[in-house]
C-alpha cells in the first residue's frame, strides 16, 4: 500500500485499535504517541508492506515544516522521515492490536520553532507501543508505551 501527495503522519504512524480519538472520545493530541513528534498534514510519501497477517513494515517521508494552513514545500529540504515495524505478539483475541517500534528523524522546522506536534528540533527519536488482549472476549486490554526524545 502506498500514498503519494497529501499525507497526515500522525494518523499513519503508531496508531492503535485501542487508543484513537474515536474510541476514547479524546483529541488526537491526547491519543497520539507522546514522544512521536510528526508534522501536520502536508506533502509526502507513505508506504506499508504487509509481510504476513502478523507483521507489517511502514515508512513515511513528509515535509517537516508544514501546518494545516500551509500545504508544504518539500523543495526546501526540511523533511520528517520514519520507519515502523509492526507485529502481533501472543494476544488472546483474533482482532488484537499491533505492537510497534517507530524510529524517526526530523530535519527541524525552518525557524526551529514548534509547529503542530513537531517540536521544531532536529534529531533521531524512538517510540514504541504494545497492546495485548488479556481476555478471550477482548474486553480486558493492557497497553504499554515508551519513547525517547
Amino acid at each position: 500500500m502506498y500514498r503519494v501527495g497529501h499525507n497526515t503522519p500522525d494518523q499513519f504512524l503508531n496508531t492503535s485499535v485501542h487508543i484513537n480519538p474515536n474510541a476514547t472520545y479524546l483529541p488526537i493530541a491526547v491519543t497520539g504517541g507522546f514522544s512521536l513528534g510528526p508534522p501536520d498534514s502536508g506533502l509526502g510519501l507513505a508506504a506499508e508492506i504487509f509481510v504476513n497477517d502478523r507483521v507489517n513494515l511502514a515508512a513515511l517521508v513528509s515535509d517537516a515544516d508544514v501546518n494545516r494552513f500551509r500545504f508544504g514545500d518539500v523543495g526546501h529540504g526540511k523533511l520528517f522521515s520514519a520507519a515502523e515495524l509492526q507485529g502481533k505478539v501472543s494476544s488472546l483475541t483474533a482482532n488484537a492490536g499491533y505492537s510497534k517500534v517507530t524510529v524517526w528523524h526530523n530535519d527541524c522546522t525552518q525557524d526551529r520553532k514548534a509547529l503542530n506536534e513537531n517540536s521544531g528540533m532536529e534529531g533521531w527519536r524512538i517510540f514504541s507501543s504494545t497492546s495485548r488482549g488479556l481476555s478471550c472476549d477482548g474486553r480486558a486490554v493492557a497497553i504499554g508505551r515508551w519513547g525517547k526524545i
